[in-house]
């Protein structure tokens, strides 16, 4: 009899609903048993419906069994049920509150958490930027240094060079005297050894403006009105003064080759 009242239409209807489980077992079966201790059967057969708490355990909120259940018939049985239901409506209303409040919860705090996320990568970025920036203004500061180091070791041997090159101004012998016409409107004028070759011009004017705190002209170039003739090749540079034709005396304008 049981069998057929659960078999029933409307019965079948109640418990095809989407927040029941149903489970049937028999008594003979380990599941059986083990559910027949849980819920301290007394008889057979016996329905029991069980409802989930917050401390995530199971409630038996209705439970009939033995002759009681035998003796229902299947509309009794549908109220019994029915009235269980609307009160589990409850709980399962409360559960889905809670659901959707740990959901919104979970939703809150992964925008935070992204937001939060952000928030680091953007500083990461600003201080790889930074980092970046000192690394940039390093490299061109070490450059800068470099550049200026290597113009004045460049210097420093032109100097050098220069004072090696030149002699003390001469009073006797064969004498050239040469008037430089600096690119300022300057004038210079200054005495040589007739034998003295084109590039100690250079050197004494290279000299000329270290010592006197002047414009440095790396590369010095030297030229004649007239005859017009330049002195700027090596090999003109390795010439004497008297083979260059500025001997006995000479104006030379002074041109910066780099300009």
């Amino acid at each position: 009899k049981v069998a057929a009242t659960f078999c029933r239409e409307e019965i079948i209807s109640l418990l095809s609903d989407s927040h029941i489980i149903p489970l049937g077992v028999s008594i003979h079966s380990a599941q059986g048993a083990q559910l027949a201790q849980l819920l301290n059967a007394v008889a057979y057969p016996l329905v029991a419906v069980l409802q989930p708490t917050r401390g995530n355990t199971l409630e038996v909120i209705l439970k009939i069994q033995g002759p009681v259940l035998v003796k229902l018939s299947a509309m009794a049985l549908q109220g019994h049920l029915q009235n269980t239901l609307r009160r589990h409506q409850l709980v399962i209303a409360e559960l889905e509150a809670r659901r959707l409040e740990r959901e919104e919860e979970n939703q809150l705090r992964a925008q935070q958490d992204a937001e939060y996320e952000a928030t680091l990568e953007a500083d990461r970025q600003r201080q790889r930027e930074q980092e970046d920036e000192r690394e940039r203004l390093r490299r061109e500061q070490e450059e800068f240094e470099k550049v200026v180091r290597e113009e004045q070791e460049a210097k420093d041997n032109r100097i050098d060079a220069a004072r090696s090159l030149l002699r003390g101004e001469p009073s006797d012998g064969s004498i050239t005297q040469i008037r430089f016409v600096l690119p300022s409107g300057r004038k210079i004028v200054r005495k040589f050894g007739s034998d003295e070759k084109v590039k100690v011009l250079k050197a004494f004017l290279t000299l000329h403006f270290h010592e006197n705190d002047l414009d440095e002209i790396p590369n010095i170039g030297l030229s004649m009105n007239y005859p017009k003739k330049s002195f700027d090749s090596e090999d003109d540079e390795d010439l004497t003064l008297q083979e260059a034709a500025l001997s006995p005396q000479a104006v030379l304008m002074v041109q910066d080759l780099d300009a």
